[in-house]
């Protein structure tokens, strides 16, 4: 077991907890500090082949929106109302005017747009749909009567517009072999992306994420190249670091669209980073596996957890129609199960203080990030599973693997069960 173990850590490096460089990761794409407002993050890898005999035949699936605009003004509010107060007292520098033109062409492009997949969201969740299909096309064949897709979606129209994007695609390419019902309704939304009361959690969080912040990015040097006489502004600038994250904010959403201003060259490269590093253990704090607050991912995926098991064993009966299960929601969701499951790179936990050189969010929940259980079977009956994260196989590591990233359905069914009725 020990020599397997050594043999998967060779044959699966990239997914394992390692340091990474931040800095150099900001430096070759400023973008990467939106953290996860990211655009999708596919990598094609090699993949592992089902021991001799096995083929897959249902697959369970939770995924989030894809790229979209901002949902509502709040960051535009935040970041340009100082900016337009001051530039009616004749305060702003030629930096700030062009920062402030940059912000309002963008709150120009989001009108009519709110809330909306942007063109890349809609690409992103077809996308894919086509590489599903084109990974187990068996899934998708209709044999033996399997047929039909179950698709839940969460109340908010953009993972409406996800879900009707990726089966329009898998319809397409399965060439009329499944039938698909789609749904959304309030006791789906309990399920699948669930309304927790977090203002305990959030102020506990916000002290952290502050204190973290106002270390990494002292605002001095970003106010002076906005305005021309930075004493002037305390009486409408009430938190000159929130008001930089509030424009980092707004300019994270442009990489998801098809252009848009630069917002981030308006920052030195050591305050993107601290305002990434801020982020980023602000995502690990509530929605990993966290020393902070270990309960808080069980608050979002206790349910679905419970759901993907119920279903998957409705559908590993021989007598079943169904093919797959497919769940359109939000990055509550997404991450908080794949760090509870453990898988690579996921697993262990730490303090959100200090993970900025081992944990990275931008990656980890960029938009239309997904979770796909993918089941195969022998002529015996002998169900295995493996776990894929954005596409990519990964292991759990608190799991005996059958065989390379498989495991035994019953072993996994019981490390999910396990997880969610401990609470």
């Amino acid at each position: 077991m020990r020599l397997a173990l050594i043999l998967l850590s060779v044959i699966y490096p990239l997914n394992t907890l390692l340091a990474f460089d931040y800095k150099e990761m900001i430096r070759k794409d400023p973008a990467m500090v939106s953290g996860e407002f990211y655009h999708y993050i596919y990598t094609a890898a090699k993949e592992t082949a089902a021991p001799k005999g096995y083929k897959p035949f249902y697959i369970s699936h939770y995924g989030r929106h894809g790229s979209r605009y901002h949902t509502g003004t709040l960051y535009f509010s935040k970041a340009m109302t100082p900016l337009q107060k001051a530039d009616s007292l004749g305060l702003l520098t030629a930096e700030g005017k062009s920062l402030l033109a940059d912000l309002q062409e963008l709150l120009d492009i989001h009108q009519g747009h709110f809330g909306m997949l942007s063109e890349r969201g809609l690409r992103e969740h077809r996308g894919i749909a086509e590489r599903m299909y084109q990974r187990f096309p068996e899934v998708f064949s209709g044999k033996g009567g399997r047929t039909q897709i179950l698709c839940r979606s969460s109340l908010a129209p953009r993972c409406l517009s996800s879900m009707a994007n990726f089966m329009s695609s898998l319809q397409q390419h399965s060439a009329g072999n499944i039938v698909a019902k789609m749904y959304c309704s309030d006791s789906i939304q309990k399920i699948i992306a669930p309304e927790r009361d977090l203002k305990k959690i959030f102020s506990e969080e916000k002290i952290m994420e502050d204190s973290i912040r106002q270390a990494e990015c002292p605002p001095e040097k970003f106010l002076k190249r906005l305005f021309t006489d930075v004493s002037q502004t305390k009486s409408f600038l009430e938190d000159p670091v929130y008001f930089m994250k509030y424009i980092v904010d707004c300019g994270a959403i442009v990489n998801n669209l098809e252009n848009g201003p630069d917002i981030f060259k308006h920052f030195t490269q050591e305050e993107l980073q601290g305002l990434w590093i801020a982020r980023n253990a602000r995502f690990y704090y509530l929605l990993a596996d966290s020393k902070e607050c270990p309960e808080c991912p069980h608050l979002f995926v206790d349910s679905l957890m419970k759901d993907i098991v119920i279903h998957a064993d409705k559908a590993v009966k021989r007598s079943s129609a169904k093919v797959a299960d497919f769940r359109f929601g939000h990055d509550t969701m997404v991450l908080p199960l794949a760090s509870l499951l453990g898988l690579d790179g996921m697993n262990g936990r730490h303090s959100a203080t200090h993970v900025q050189n081992l944990w990275n969010c931008t990656r980890r929940i960029c938009m239309a990030s997904n979770i796909q259980f993918v089941f195969y079977r022998n002529k015996e009956n002998d169900i295995l599973v493996k776990c894929m994260y954005n596409e990519q196989e990964h292991l759990i590591p608190a799991l005996q693997s059958h065989h390379g990233c498989f495991y035994k359905w019953q072993e996994l069914k019981k490390h999910i069960t396990a997880l969610y009725q401990r609470h």
